[in-house]
């Protein structure tokens, strides 16, 4: 095979590469709107099983916890998210796509389609 029709085998290579990085990462990113979906209607009848089991009382979201944190505590969020997000963590993740990767301390950042969704020990 000469130069030339390598050339053309590798281009014609990385584009159906390409096509499939996209096709995965598009499925990545439609499966995790379907399970954030599902995740919020779950929220919902929770919310509701418990207002009827007892509904004196009044639950702080993670959401406020945060606000709180940040507005009242000072604390610095994109700070933490930087932490989190370093450029090693994120080449391996444009490398690899979904998973767990170190982020130190024994911690790992948990990467669902094209976002960190949580932090585990």
């Amino acid at each position: 095979m000469n130069k030339q029709e390598k050339l053309k085998q590798l281009v014609s290579e990385e584009r159906r590469l390409k096509a499939s990085v996209k096709y995965h990462k598009d499925h990545a990113a439609e499966v995790q709107r379907e399970a954030q979906s599902a995740a919020d209607q779950l929220q919902k009848v929770k919310a509701e099983i418990k207002a009827l089991k007892d509904p004196q009382i009044i639950e702080v979201t993670d959401h406020a916890v945060v606000r709180y944190a940040q507005r009242v505590m000072d604390l610095d969020i994109d700070a933490i998210r930087a932490k989190i997000l370093t450029d090693d963590v994120k080449n391996q993740i444009n490398a690899m796509g979904s998973g767990k990767y170190p982020i130190g301390n024994g911690f790992k950042a948990v990467c669902c389609g094209e976002k960190i969704v949580s932090v585990i020990g």
